[in-house]
């Protein structure tokens, strides 16, 4: 009887370490998960500023741009220089224009194609207006690079996106 009771004090001590190591684990858990969460940043939108520089109407580039209506696969459409040269000053004409149908606020931005590094943006503008040049968010060396051109567009009034459009294209020196 005596030897029993033994091996049940035992057993009883052996549950007791196994849950006390398991609260122990956990609360180191939680631990880990409260500091994660406070020392990583979670990334939030942040509503794109409105471009300073758009202009209401439809821009009348040289005719030594090509400058068109682009297709997408969306509601909206825009038009843009197809030919884009680096200025002297390393700005670049693009004339961005969302059409005045649109309801769509559209925003432009060229990355480098190897990269990804962000070359030019632009802010949001609203339907019937255009940007007609794009100034560098760095100082680019005179070369001539492969772009990817995006275009995002927004539902006007929540921010919701309303589709992106992605050209490759290619930035000329001057």
């Amino acid at each position: 009887m005596e030897r029993k009771q033994n091996l049940r004090s035992v057993t009883g001590k052996k549950k007791r370490y196994v849950m006390i190591a398991c609260i122990a684990v956990m609360l180191v858990l939680a631990a880990v998960l409260i500091i994660y969460a406070a020392t990583h940043e979670k990334k939030s939108f942040h509503q794109p500023e409105m471009d300073s520089h758009a202009v209401e109407g439809t821009p009348q580039p040289d005719s030594g741009f090509l400058y068109g209506e682009v297709p997408t696969k969306y509601a909206y459409h825009f038009s843009m220089a197809a030919n884009l040269y680096m200025q002297p000053d390393q700005s670049v004409y693009v004339y961005f224009t969302n059409a005045s149908e649109n309801t769509e606020l559209l925003r432009c931005e060229i990355t480098d194609a190897k990269s990804e590094k962000v070359l030019y943006e632009s802010g949001v503008i609203k339907p019937g207006t255009y940007i007609e040049k794009l100034s560098p968010t760095m100082d680019l060396d005179n070369t001539a690079r492969d772009i990817t051109v995006k275009v995002y567009a927004y539902k006007d009034g929540s921010w919701y996106s309303a589709g992106t459009t992605t050209m490759n294209m290619k930035l000329q020196p001057w």
